[in-house]
């Protein structure tokens, strides 16, 4: 059993069941406050090993309409901020903080067009699917 997020072009980030939660939690709070977003937020929401279970959290950006990996993608930069910001939760600090910064430096190259092999989380090798997740699908 893994947690872990895996970019729109295969490269994965794990992370602790705690860290991968509030990761959702701080990704979900900075979507924006449109339908879509709200959608998107609730759907990220219930994700969350808290929910689904211990170590059997994913989210995998391939999976998500187009509109709402991009969404994700653009916030997960703002919530590291946020993060950055808020110092109170220990469940990102200092590890869990230096890891969120992992995923923000991933996103990043995944803009740059970069290969997904440069930058993914020790022993994650990227791998297909074909499989459809969260809302705006329908």
């Amino acid at each position: 059993m893994a947690t872990f997020f895996v970019l729109e072009d295969g490269r994965i980030w794990g992370a602790s069941n705690g860290v991968f939660d509030h990761a959702l939690e701080m990704i979900a709070a900075v979507l924006e406050p449109d339908e879509a977003g709200r959608l998107l937020a609730d759907w990220l929401l219930g994700q969350r090993c808290e929910v689904m279970g211990p170590g059997v959290g994913y989210l995998d950006l391939r999976e998500l309409t187009p509109a709402n990996a991009a969404r994700i993608s653009r916030a997960i930069g703002h919530a590291y901020k946020r993060a950055c910001d808020y110092r109170g939760d220990d469940r990102l600090m200092p590890l869990g903080l230096e890891n969120f910064a992992l995923l923000v430096r991933m996103t990043e190259a995944v803009e740059r067009g970069e290969p997904p092999e440069l930058l993914t989380s020790e022993a994650w090798r990227p791998f297909p699917t074909s499989e459809r997740s969260g809302p705006g699908w329908e």
